[in-house]
């Protein structure tokens, strides 16, 4: 492929039996994708992921994995208190522990993207992550990562 080109490759993923995501058990998966060139590795990444599904009822709520459970979040901007907008993982994590210990087990962020940390921490501390995603070309708001 010469430079300034672009090309798409799609693959299907299989999980057979997967551990489901829950708020109890956050199960994560790792995908790493390699691009190689002439058998070398030129780029790669790697992403974590779960598997889960949800609903939500008009009758019966919100589910997660066909279990019903209540939303009870916090709405948390992109600020750490007194150590301003800086990304700082520890106090993302204490923040977000001390948000569970109050009871909540979901987190919508500002408006604009969310720090990667937030989005890893969220998800390895048993929490929901809603984010109103327009930068991404929606324009609603949304629970991220769910497969």
């Amino acid at each position: 492929m010469a430079a300034g080109q672009t090309q798409t490759a799609t693959t299907v993923l299989r999980v057979d039996h997967p551990s489901l995501w829950s708020v109890d058990e956050p199960v994560l998966y790792s995908m790493e994708t390699d691009v190689l060139t002439d058998g070398a590795t030129v780029d790669s990444t790697t992403v974590p992921f779960g598997i889960r599904f949800f609903d939500f009822d008009p009758d019966n709520g919100f589910s997660l994995n066909g279990q019903h459970m209540k939303l009870q979040g916090v709405d948390l901007h992109a600020t750490q208190g007194p150590l301003g907008a800086a990304i700082h993982t520890g106090s993302i994590i204490r923040q977000l522990q001390l948000m569970k210990s109050y009871g909540a087990n979901a987190v919508r962020t500002a408006h604009n993207p969310p720090a990667p940390e937030l989005v890893a921490a969220a998800e390895q501390l048993y929490r929901f992550r809603c984010g109103n995603d327009r930068f991404r070309g929606l324009s609603f708001d949304t629970i991220s990562g769910w497969l």
